[in-house]
């Protein structure tokens, strides 16, 4: 009885909390948030200086998770588009010495993409890669 009732709330919290990262930090913060509350209850410090402290506290938390969530969100992406970037260039260099068509719409492509990405011209290698290849980008 035991394992069935364990399974079955594995298969819940693999359905439910854990299909994204802001579903898991909430269930954190509300699994925290009863074990302080039941931690708490056993002692006499339930007065109105300690929620004022606790509202003090909970602000601040607030503040640093905003400030510091949002420098690492943006430090992030930015790695993120920058290895991005990285992929299509090694793209390009794989498929550069192969002669073929295919090779050179995948080129075409990943020109295409890192356009999109805000870079525009390859250093040097374009004048390489428009002797091969006729593209119009």
């Amino acid at each position: 009885m035991g394992n069935v009732v364990a399974s079955s709330i594995d298969t819940w919290v693999q359905k439910h909390i854990l299909k994204s990262n802001v579903r898991i930090s909430l269930a954190v913060f509300l699994y925290s948030a009863i074990i302080a509350v039941i931690l708490t209850i056993g002692c006499e410090c339930w007065n109105l200086n300690f929620f004022e402290n606790v509202l003090v506290e909970a602000w601040g938390m607030l503040f640093d998770i905003i400030m510091i969530g949002g420098i690492i969100l943006y430090l992030q992406e930015r790695g993120q588009r920058l290895i991005t970037i990285q992929r299509y260039k090694d793209e390009i260099d794989d498929f550069r010495l192969w002669e073929s068509d295919e090779a050179a719409y995948r080129i075409r492509g990943n020109i295409k993409r890192l356009n999109r990405e805000g870079l525009k011209g390859l250093k040097g290698d374009r004048q390489i890669m428009l002797d091969r290849f006729i593209f119009y980008w």
